[in-house]
């Protein structure tokens, strides 16, 4: 992959510098001075030595360039020299541009100016001085122009290469390579550059032939020439600018437009839409970005109603097996989601914390039935293995696949038996070391628990729960969530009470 790459790349440069130096470079120079007969084989030869030293410092620069690239074509290679090699590529349009307009603009008219003078102080040469500052003006015309076909045509000869890397970092590491922050010239400047070089270049090169022509036939009009001229070519420049930059805000604002929402996309929000106010091919780009998203808005709302069904299922599994904590799983989540909303909890929080509060006792699922179930007080042995739960309803959600999806609720079901002083389990967690959602599940889960009948003993009434929960501020329960949890209780007291009376 990399010899034909190389091949495509030193092509390229081949074919573009053979037409730039010895076509446009040649006609330049024999059809527009007088040249004598006797003086073309100088001329030739001035030629012929720049571009031996043109060629000798472009391919040192080239080798040098593509000397990352090439060490990423062994078979043993590491990830970080494929992400070396990655982001080189995306730099070759760019050093493409540097190579052109230094080894290479450098390389042959530094020689052949060195050169000409050379030759012009021997007597070798009858060319006027000023013919070589022309002359160099015009190799630097052609190098831009040469410089803009460079970085485009690289730009197209990239993509294979790219497509070898990231597939190979795939292939032997399971990464990706992306090409995030290495960026190319952005589109305002690309387009604007371009223009110039486009409209400007080609006329200031006749400009410029056209001043030898008139100096050596018509000198008397030099003068009123460059006047002329020079207003021509200024006006061009503003022509070019000016359509350049409504060229690129035509381009820039509908691909601004879909980053800005592709942020929100990658953020998660896939209620968005871009808008379709552009009657050119964006309008496609805009329509299939539209559907993109809606297809994913689809699919992220399965996703959603599967996580909710799954939940579902497994706290109604849970209730099943044990009749008299039927409907705890449910209750807890409420009262939970009431003392979120109170300490201002975001929406997506409050949705995370409804899922974690009704998996909060999941775990119990792999309690054994003469422990769960048992009528008596518990032994010591029974008890520690009650204890387990918060860590064993962890284990159960971790192998949920991928465990993105419910990552973010294990620390509220492993920390919901923690206590602010410590002596709470399954870690001995202390004060704030509690995940806010375990400590706000603690509060929820102990008034239910208190308020709802047992086989051991009976329920203790709405009032009573509540006057140990305030009790316990501070030492087995958060104090601000203890606050919110009263507050509530004052105000919605009459909800809360027909739950826990209806539990009796």
């Amino acid at each position: 992959m990399y010899q034909k790459f190389a091949k495509k790349i030193l092509w390229n440069y081949f074919i573009v510098s053979l037409i730039a130096v010895s076509i446009v470079g040649s006609i330049f120079i024999f059809t527009t001075l007088d040249i004598k007969a006797s003086e073309i084989g100088f001329l030739i030869i001035i030629v012929m030595m720049s571009i031996f030293i043109m060629a000798i410092l472009d391919l040192s620069f080239l080798k040098y360039d593509l000397r990352p690239i090439k060490n990423a074509n062994r078979d043993l290679v590491t990830f970080e020299e494929l992400k070396i090699a990655y982001k080189q590529v995306h730099r070759l349009p760019k050093l493409a541009v540097r190579r052109v307009m230094l080894p290479h603009f450098i390389g042959f008219s530094g020689s052949a100016v060195l050169l000409a003078f050379i030759f012009i102080s021997n007597g070798w040469l009858d060319v006027s001085t000023s013919y070589i500052m022309f002359a160099f003006l015009g190799a630097l015309l052609v190098a831009l122009m040469h410089a803009l076909i460079e970085y485009y045509l690289t730009l197209d000869a990239i993509k294979p290469m790219l497509s070898h890397l990231r597939n190979k970092a795939n292939k032997l590491y399971g990464r990706t390579l992306n090409s995030i922050g290495k960026k190319g010239f952005p589109i305002k400047r690309s387009l604007i550059s371009s223009a110039i070089v486009i409209s400007v270049s080609p006329l200031l090169l006749f400009t410029i032939a056209a001043q030898v022509r008139i100096e050596e036939f018509v000198p008397e009009l030099s003068a009123t020439y460059w006047i002329w001229a020079i207003g021509i070519i200024l006006i061009s420049i503003m022509f070019s600018v000016v359509a350049a930059l409504l060229i690129a805000k035509s381009i820039q604002v509908p691909i601004n437009e879909l980053q800005q929402k592709m942020k929100l996309v990658q953020g998660g929000e896939f209620d968005v839409e871009a808008s379709d106010n552009y009657p050119d091919d964006f309008a496609k780009l805009v329509n299939g970005f539209n559907h993109m998203v809606s297809s994913l808005n689809q699919t992220d709302a399965v996703n959603r109603q599967l996580l909710d069904s799954f939940i579902t299922t497994l706290t109604t599994a849970l209730d099943a097996r044990d009749p008299y904590t039927a409907g705890h799983s449910k209750r807890v989540s409420d009262l939970s989601v009431a003392i979120g909303e109170k300490l201002r909890l975001s929406q997506p929080k409050i949705s995370l914390l409804r899922k974690t509060a009704l998996l909060h006792d999941i775990g119990k699922i792999g309690i054994e039935d003469d422990i769960l179930l048992k009528s008596g007080k518990l032994t010591e042995r029974e008890f520690n293995r009650i204890k387990e739960h918060p860590v064993l309803g962890e284990n159960i959600l971790k192998q949920v696949k991928p465990l993105t999806t419910i990552a973010a609720m294990l620390p509220g079901v492993r920390s919901h038996h923690e206590r602010m002083d410590g002596l709470g389990y399954p870690d001995q967690l202390k004060g704030e070391e509690i995940p806010l959602f375990g400590r706000i599940i603690a509060v929820a889960d102990a008034f239910d628990a208190m308020t709802s009948n047992r086989p051991y003993r009976y329920a203790m009434p709405p009032s009573q729960a509540i006057n140990i929960i305030a009790e316990g501020a501070g030492t087995q329960w958060d104090e601000v969530c203890v606050d919110v949890f009263l507050k509530i209780m004052e105000e919605d007291w009459q909800t809360f009470n027909m739950e826990a009376s209806s539990k009796v």
